[in-house]
Formats: structure tokens, C-alpha cells, sequence
């Protein structure tokens, strides 16, 4: 499901299957925004930004930072 359309956002309008699949494509858009926000973190890291920044830049945790930067 790379790429979907709803024709409506009337959300109370819908069928299960249509939530569900608007609930599932969110969920996966916001993994793959995640992994690529974890890279960036890292690497601004490895350049030197420091935690409470990258914390706040990324909207996260300064403890979520650190589990991000061990994995």
C-alpha cells in the first residue's frame, strides 16, 4: 500500500475496512518516517549535536535519543 487516496475525511461516514485501511497506512507511513528520523539523529550526533538538542529538534525524549543512538 505505497500510495493511497480517500476521497472524504468524514471519518464517522466510513466502514471498518475503510478505517482500518486509513489506520494501517498511517501506521506504516509513521515506522517509515521513524527509521529515517533515527538516521538523521544519528548522524547529526555523530556531528556533534548534542542530546537535549537533537531531543528537541526530533520532538522525542532525551532518553528516547539515547535508545535510538544504541540501537
Amino acid at each position: 500500500m505505497d500510495t493511497m487516496t480517500f476521497e472524504h475525511h468524514a471519518y464517522d461516514d466510513m466502514t471498518v475496512e475503510q478505517l482500518a485501511a486509513i489506520r494501517e497506512y498511517g501506521l506504516e507511513r509513521v515506522h517509515t518516517v521513524t527509521e529515517v528520523l533515527k538516521k538523521q539523529v544519528k548522524a547529526s550526533h555523530e556531528r556533534g549535536v548534542n542530546i537535549k538538542k537533537l531531543a528537541r529538534q526530533a520532538g522525542v525524549t532525551r532518553p528516547t535519543i539515547y535508545k535510538w543512538l544504541s540501537e
